[in-house]
C-alpha cells in the first residue's frame, strides 16, 4: 500500500447515511503486522453503522444551525469592506477562481486578502470558516 512508510495492509470503512456520503477512515498496519482478521473487520463494520448515524446527525443539526450575519463578522473581526465580501463568497462555496473574477482582481491578490482575513478569524484552512460560521 505504502511501502516507503512500511505499510503493507489496510482496512477501510466508508461512511454514508440516506444516500450522503459523510466520510472514510482508512486504518494501516506495517508489514511485521499481520494483515486484519475477519473479527477486526466485522468490529470496523459494526462501528461503521454507529459512526455514519453520529456523522449524520451532526451534518444535520449543523445545517440547522443559523448562520451567522457577515456584519457580525465585520464588527467582531474588524474587518475590511473587501474582506467581508470575500468571506460572503468563501461561504457561499465559492472557488478562489470564482471569486477573483466576481470581485475584478487577480488571484494574487485575492490570495494575499484570504491570508489577511484567515489572520484576523485566527484560522488556517477554509473548511474552519464554517465552524466559526455555525459556532454559538
Amino acid at each position: 500500500m505504502f511501502v516507503p512508510y512500511d505499510l503493507h495492509f489496510g482496512a477501510q470503512i466508508v461512511c454514508a447515511h440516506e444516500d450522503t456520503c459523510l466520510g472514510l477512515l482508512t486504518l494501516f498496519r506495517s508489514k511485521d503486522s499481520h494483515n486484519f482478521s475477519d473479527k477486526e473487520i466485522f468490529f470496523l463494520d459494526s462501528l461503521k453503522e454507529h459512526l455514519s448515524i453520529r456523522l449524520f446527525q451532526d451534518r444535520k443539526q449543523q445545517n440547522t444551525s443559523p448562520r451567522k450575519s457577515i456584519s457580525w463578522f465585520r464588527e467582531t473581526y474588524c474587518l475590511t469592506h473587501r474582506e467581508e465580501e470575500i468571506l460572503e463568497l468563501l461561504l457561499d462555496g465559492l472557488e478562489n477562481e470564482q471569486i477573483a473574477e466576481k470581485l475584478c482582481i487577480s488571484e494574487n491578490t485575492l490570495r494575499c486578502h484570504i491570508y489577511n482575513l484567515y489572520g484576523k478569524l485566527n484560522i488556517q484552512h477554509r473548511w474552519q470558516l464554517h465552524f466559526l460560521d455555525r459556532e454559538i
